[in-house]
């Protein structure tokens, strides 16, 4: 029968690309590592890995066993807390993943108020874009996630969380800072303009707000192509150009003044947070509590 632990050691074998990482990953000598791998091809009577000058990489039979391995040792970690927590333990392993704006300024502060009421648990929270934490639920690295858009999948569930505004702000230098009133859509097009990288949800809200404004994306007038909200920030500041920003990103800049929100007067960009799980996984006890605290803020 298939071992587990073996499974385990594969998986970060698989994950980390190395023998050598994941032995100082999971505290084993290198040579345990090769002799678990063995066994477990052994056992199935295929090659799982190649050793490459890229790192290892999974054969055909290793991508095959990769999928059911996440989902054999997730169950059984399911398991495993599932009894704790009916022992009265709650202890275990809570992996989530979030896009930026609720990675960075909404989840730790709940995350902490969590903790306190299960101080014996390990959180893992994974920061990266919409579209990869979406890919991340199917593929059972994490069991819950927080994003900024709405992507269609049949199998992830959404549940709406809290809402955000998309807003204009400018640095001192711009010549909007001593505007007293706002400005318009057809102004904004005309200005040097910082996009978000695809994938993002910020990218992908403000795209379909536009399109309900009959505004393709590709009419602004795009300086840069980013990767992260801070450099979105950093950009604006440095007078590269305007952006539609999270306002819960930019509360910081814009209470120390070294940013100014400009209001748009014929348009509104607002987008919602939501809460994501994989419909086809059963969700550990852990989860469930993390999601019911979630729920309780809205």
């Amino acid at each position: 029968m298939l071992d587990t632990h073996r499974l385990k050691i594969f998986l970060t074998v698989s994950d980390l690309k190395s023998f050598s990482k994941a032995a100082k990953e999971l505290y084993l000598t290198q040579p345990t590592i090769s002799q678990h791998i063995t066994a477990l091809e052994d056992f199935l009577e295929v090659k799982l890995l190649d050793r490459t000058g890229k790192g290892v990489l999974l054969t055909r039979e290793g991508r095959l066993l990769y999928k059911y391995a996440k989902q054999i040792t997730g169950l059984t970690d399911e398991a495993l807390q599932s009894i704790e927590f009916l022992k009265g333990k709650k202890t275990g392993d809570l992996k989530l993943g979030a896009s930026t704006i609720p990675g960075e300024f909404i989840l730790p502060k709940m995350l902490g108020k969590f903790k306190k009421d299960y101080p014996d648990i390990k959180i893992s929270l994974k920061i990266t874009d919409s579209q990869r934490i979406i890919s991340d639920l199917l593929e059972h690295n994490i069991e819950i996630g927080v994003i900024g858009a709405k992507i269609p999948n049949l199998q992830v569930s959404y549940t709406r969380f809290l809402e955000d505004k998309l807003i204009i702000a400018v640095p001192k230098s711009h010549k909007w800072w001593k505007h007293t009133g706002g400005i318009s859509i057809s102004e904004l097009i005309k200005e040097p303009f910082i996009l978000r990288e695809n994938g993002s949800g910020t990218l992908i809200s403000m795209s379909e707000k536009f399109k309900k404004l009959k505004i393709n994306k590709n009419e602004l007038n795009i300086v840069s192509e980013v990767g992260s909200n801070t450099a979105v920030i950093q950009s604006i500041k440095a007078g590269l150009g305007i952006s539609l920003v999270s306002e819960k990103a930019l509360s910081e800049e814009l209470k120390i003044k070294t940013l100014k929100k400009i209001p748009i007067n014929d348009a509104r960009f607002t987008r919602t947070f939501y809460i994501v799980r994989n419909k086809q996984s059963s969700s550990s006890p852990l989860c469930k509590a993390f999601f019911q605290s979630l729920i309780k803020i809205k």
